[in-house]
């Protein structure tokens, strides 16, 4: 319990957090402000402030960023100072290699996840709930297929808002372990950060298609606009393969370092 404190007091936990609030603050501050001389009538509700930034907004450039910066730049300070040897002596590779790997899913997840959920507070402390029976400024043209149709009538759209913070924080925990993986095996700050944002966006943009001819997930799937049931199941499924996949090559590195230092 002791780690989780020292992990959630860090300096590289709350920077990660605030460069992922205000860039959720971003487009919905500016869109708020400007809505003020419209009227009641015309102003946004808080739901589509609080989506606007997810579905339109910047987010996805720093997203990957922020989840590394979370937890697993912390390690290569581990790595540098020594620390984690002396870790190493008191147990074993395997079990530091799953605390960490389990600190570092949690601690970056609930960093994306709980800015996303701050933000929405915020937005409902300054603007009205969802309530597109009364406003029609209030409609969010959502396809009659995706999941969050049925859930706009529901609690304002609460229901929305909780699977967006949850979708994150899972999306945020499996591309961290990624920043896991690089830091065990090049221990530098900027590489953690780096080499993993430079995949997602390769990964998540047209570049596999045109070479390869096959279409990959996107990343932000398991939270976008346009989710459906086979949606979150292709979505999960491609998740947990590439956790799979950053764990396998965590676990390499950790042996391997172990090894020869």
């Amino acid at each position: 319990m002791k780690r989780f404190y020292h992990a959630f007091t860090s300096s590289e936990f709350w920077i990660a957090f605030g460069i992922m609030f205000l860039s959720l603050l971003g487009l919905s501050m500016p869109e708020w402000v400007a809505s003020r001389d419209w009227g009641v009538i015309g102003q946004p509700s808080a739901l589509q402030l609080s989506l606007m930034p997810i579905f339109f907004g910047g987010v996805s450039l720093l997203f990957p960023f922020c989840v590394c910066t979370a937890f697993a730049s912390t390690q290569v300070d581990e790595i540098r100072s020594g620390f984690w040897e002396l870790r190493l002596i008191r147990s074993n590779t395997m079990r530091y290699a799953m605390q960490q790997l389990t600190m570092n899913f949690i601690v970056s997840g609930l960093c994306v996840g709980s800015a996303f959920l701050a933000h929405a507070a915020l937005c409902h402390l300054i603007a009205l709930p969802s309530m597109p029976e009364i406003y029609g400024s209030h409609e969010i043209p959502f396809s009659e297929e995706c999941i969050y149709y049925s859930w706009l009538s529901c609690l304002h759209g609460l229901p929305i808002i909780l699977w967006v913070g949850f979708a994150m924080a899972i999306t945020g925990g499996v591309w961290s372990t990624f920043g896991l993986a690089v830091s065990i095996w090049i221990p530098d700050k900027w590489m953690t950060v780096s080499l993993p944002t430079f995949v997602y966006f390769v990964l998540n943009s047209r570049t596999m298609y045109l070479l390869t001819g096959v279409r990959i997930p996107y990343a932000a799937d398991l939270y976008n606009d346009a989710l459906t049931i086979p949606i979150v199941i292709q979505s999960l499924a491609y998740d947990a393969l590439l956790l799979l996949v950053f764990t396998l090559i965590y676990m390499i590195g950790v042996k391997w370092r172990a090894i020869h230092g």
